[in-house]
């Protein structure tokens, strides 16, 4: 697989006027509407070189595009560190799961201040899995691991506990919640 990236991902629809065109403001006046948000998808650069790792998952991709008009643009970690978010046109970076460290080891502390830059400037995070775990590493998320030895273990069910701050800031109306664990550090 290249690391080129095509103009927009195979299966994307047409939704009516080009957006691209819209897309000028920069993060720190956002989008208004779904149909002026791009985002930047960077997915796990060492997977992507594995032809059977049927990755990424097009499962979020699809379901935005379907239910939404935001547009995804596949970047590489090369493209992050020469400055692909400085452009004004992405209003979300979008970092799916994967392995963190491969992130981490490709986009070294350049790339990681692209990152901390573009939502300093008011661009959005969104890390799901692994993803989240880089976020949190780059210092983007308020929380801290706590258990990086049980990585690899079987999954099942796993009591988490909020803060004070946590419990509010995410709505909990409890402060303990059992959630399905499926391998990561916590």
């Amino acid at each position: 697989v290249s690391e080129s990236r095509p103009k927009k991902m195979e299966d994307e629809q047409d939704h009516g006027p080009d957006t691209d065109n819209q897309m000028s403001q920069s993060p720190d006046t956002g989008p208004d509407t779904d149909n002026q948000i791009r985002i930047a998808y960077l997915p796990d650069p060492m997977l992507l070189l594995d032809p059977f790792a049927e990755y990424p998952p097009p499962e979020a991709r699809q379901r935005l595009q379907h239910e939404t008009a935001m547009t995804f643009e596949l970047i590489t970690c090369k493209e992050l560190i020469d400055g692909v978010l400085d452009s004004g046109a992405f209003s979300i970076l979008f970092v799916p799961g994967g392995f963190a460290p491969h992130w981490e080891s490709k986009l070294g502390t350049v790339g990681a201040c692209c990152i901390k830059d573009f939502v300093a400037r008011g661009g959005g995070y969104v890390g799901v899995c692994a993803g989240a775990f880089l976020g949190i590493s780059l210092g983007l998320l308020p929380v801290s691991v706590r258990d990086i030895d049980h990585v690899g273990t079987r999954d099942g069910p796993c009591r988490l506990l909020f803060s004070e701050v946590g419990q509010s800031m995410l709505g909990a109306s409890v402060a303990e919640v059992t959630v399905r664990y499926a391998n990561g550090p916590l």
